[in-house]
């Protein structure tokens, strides 16, 4: 996943005595019989938060505070080459930018019961709306996950099962490389422990299709996402396989797509297929590697590529995409560490505009020193370009420092 360190939390059963006054009283009109919930705070010890027995209450996240500066174009606050303008104006030649957006926070409930033990999880990141930059630089929560899991049952929003997030590459930059799989979104997911090496996993996901826009086609998608996976993993690392079956439509809802009529057949079938890994190669150092190809998958790239266009019919053509990325990391010293991503996305659209997206790939160098535990300081080179069907391109270097402290 993004740079992030795996973070440890901390079991918190206490917390000021204010805390659990304010909480107590807040509560108060959802119980109908009052005086039993005035007994019940007085069987509390000052400073409790009461949770149902056998139920652990975890906190956790990070801060992380990032430093950008951008040699050519202003690329905001992550690297999108899609964004990219082209040709470059004169006028955006890069500059500042700090932001905490990446910052976060979770709240695990973890409960033994009849059936077994049953986990809900809900977190959030900053990169919901913006505030203004010249006052208050504040930012909106967004939901990230909220899901429950029990005897291998995954229900609620969580990273989608087509991605391959065990070999995900770390990175300073939010966005991270190009040609990657990157979804969250709702599901139903079951998986399957064979054995101590192998599992295997089904998930019927959220549907939506992406015109060439980059908007939505339709709100009423007639059929779920289906991904099937199996996943390989030991001290040697890990393998991630998956496929993916999708029903690209536009029913009349959104009677055009990239502005021209649907006048033909409304409806194609997409599909892909994934591999993923990451190996230890040697003494503290691994390589991380990621290919995927399928048609009507676009929605499911990092960088954005559309899931289907009308063909010269008039019907809906789901659009070709090949994506992959390569890394290295070595472990320097017990605290430092660095990293090399490279990544590229190619977009087979027949019918494409002459300024639409065709390739578009980028380069991230990383340095990470962890002081302690808990703090990670992190410096990256990144490098992207992205390149028209026209054959017209613009790339764009930046610099990114960070600091995050886990909690």
């Amino acid at each position: 996943m993004r740079y992030t360190m795996k973070y440890a939390t901390k079991r918190i059963a206490t917390l000021a005595g204010s805390t659990a006054l304010a909480s107590a009283m807040l509560m108060a009109p959802a119980f109908a019989d009052t005086s039993a919930l005035d007994a019940r705070v007085s069987t509390q010890s000052a400073g409790t938060v009461n949770v149902p027995a056998n139920t652990v209450l975890t906190f956790g996240g990070y801060v992380k505070a990032d430093f950008i500066y951008d040699f050519d174009q202003t690329q905001g606050d992550t690297i999108f080459p899609p964004s990219l303008t082209i040709p470059d104006s004169a006028a955006n030649d890069g500059g500042f930018r700090f932001h905490v957006r990446q910052s976060r926070l979770n709240i695990t409930s973890t409960t033994q019961t009849g059936i077994g033990e049953v986990t809900a999880k809900i977190e959030w990141d900053l990169f919901g709306g913006q505030g203004n930059q010249a006052v208050s630089n504040s930012e909106h929560f967004r939901l990230r996950h909220a899901f429950i899991q029990t005897n291998g049952w995954t229900i609620g929003q969580y990273w989608t099962l087509f991605m391959p997030l065990s070999s995900y590459p770390g990175t300073v930059d939010f966005q991270g490389p190009s040609g990657i799989l990157f979804v969250r979104q709702p599901q139903i997911r079951y998986t399957h422990q064979v054995n101590d090496m192998f599992s295997v996993a089904f998930s019927v996901e959220n549907p939506e299709t992406i015109g060439d826009s980059g908007g939505s086609v339709n709100n009423n998608d007639q059929v779920p996402d289906f991904v099937a996976a199996v996943r390989a993993e030991g001290a040697w690392g890990s393998v991630d396989v998956a496929g993916i079956y999708r029903n690209i439509e536009d029913p009349n809802l959104a009677p055009t797509i990239g502005g021209v009529p649907v006048t033909g057949s409304d409806s194609d079938d997409g599909f892909g297929i994934m591999f993923g890994g990451i190996f230890n190669a040697w003494q503290g150092g691994s390589i991380n590697g990621n290919v995927a190809w399928g048609e009507g998958i676009g929605r499911y790239v990092v960088d954005g590529a559309p899931d289907a266009r009308l063909d010269g019919g008039g019907s809906v053509d789901a659009v070709e995409v090949l994506m992959y990325n390569i890394g290295v990391t070595q472990q320097l010293s017990p605290t430092l560490s660095a990293g090399l991503q490279w990544g590229v996305t190619e977009i087979d659209d027949t019918f494409a505009a002459a300024t639409a997206p065709e390739t578009q790939q980028t380069i991230h160098a990383s340095l990470f020193w962890s002081p302690t535990d808990r703090m990670t300081v992190g410096a990256e080179v990144s490098w992207n370009e992205l390149e028209l069907v026209n054959g017209a391109s613009e790339e764009a270097t930046r610099l990114q420092t960070s600091v995050q402290f886990n909690f």
